[in-house]
């Protein structure tokens, strides 16, 4: 019962709040759309193609950093970013939004991440990040807006898409494990041009060394809590009960199983 109450919930605030995922006037057909649900590995991701994408426009910024990957990843939700990268070859879109119409006319790669890992990092996250509070860890994953209900209707909705244009899914872990391999598979199916030495560059630059300097080095533009890890081991990680990630399992092992057998498959 509590999943049905969700799910309407879920689907009502798509329905309500899908008009601020806008597509730019600056977005052209070789944009494509990155999404995820949060704390799947976005951020690091998008690194990797703002990277590779900066070293393929010319190296039109001196470094990536969190303040201009926005331009080369702008997210939908901000369309003055979209003009600020409307220098580079092509974008990539990021959103955390389900799946949604005016999304068809982009290519979309859905960044997914073993759910019991991603609910773990989304607790810690809203608590030091966000400032949130619930009343324990159950009431966390149970939550309509953040918990396991609305990891699977994201996903699902996205698994359910169907349109002319592609839908490419990758595993955080094969792309941690493998992250040439898994970014030239990515490259390949969106027609995108792949280049080596541009691709060993980004990857090197998008390390979590490199994350974390610049991030010291000029901050986050849009974080709420300056003494929040956001790149690295967490100190006080907020940890899942053995009870609360039987109930994950239990409730979005269909869905994984789903995304797994429709995932890229990355070559070691």
């Amino acid at each position: 019962m509590k999943t049905k109450v969700n799910n309407i919930l879920l689907h009502t605030e798509k329905n309500a709040r899908s008009y601020m995922e806008k597509v730019s006037a600056f977005n052209n057909d070789e944009d494509f759309i990155l999404a995820s649900f949060p704390k799947s590995g976005n951020t690091w991701l998008r690194f990797l193609f703002a990277n590779y994408i900066n070293e393929m426009s010319g190296k039109i910024y001196d470094e990536i950093d969190f303040h201009n990957v926005s331009h080369a990843c702008p997210p939908l939700r901000a369309p003055k970013e979209h003009m600020s990268g409307s220098r580079l070859k092509f974008k990539s879109l990021k959103t955390h939004f389900p799946s949604v119409g005016k999304f068809y006319n982009f290519d979309a790669v859905v960044l997914y991440r073993e759910p019991v890992k991603t609910l773990r990092s989304y607790y810690d996250y809203m608590i030091y990040e966000k400032g949130k509070r619930f009343k324990d860890e159950e009431s966390f994953i149970s939550h309509w807006k953040y918990g396991v209900d609305s990891w699977c209707y994201f996903h699902n909705s996205w698994l359910q898409r169907e349109c002319q244009k592609k839908t490419l899914f990758v595993n955080y872990k094969d792309l941690l494990d493998n992250p040439v391999s898994a970014m030239e598979l990515l490259f390949f199916e969106l027609k995108k041009p792949v280049f080596q030495n541009s691709l060993s560059t980004a990857i090197e630059k998008s390390s979590k060394e490199n994350m974390k300097r610049v991030l010291e080095k000029q901050g986050d533009p849009y974080a709420q809590n300056e003494n929040y890890n956001f790149v690295g081991d967490k100190k006080d990680r907020k940890n899942l009960s053995d009870n609360v990630c039987k109930i994950i399992y239990e409730k979005s092992s269909h869905v994984y199983n789903a995304l797994e057998d429709k995932k890229l498959i990355v070559y070691r």
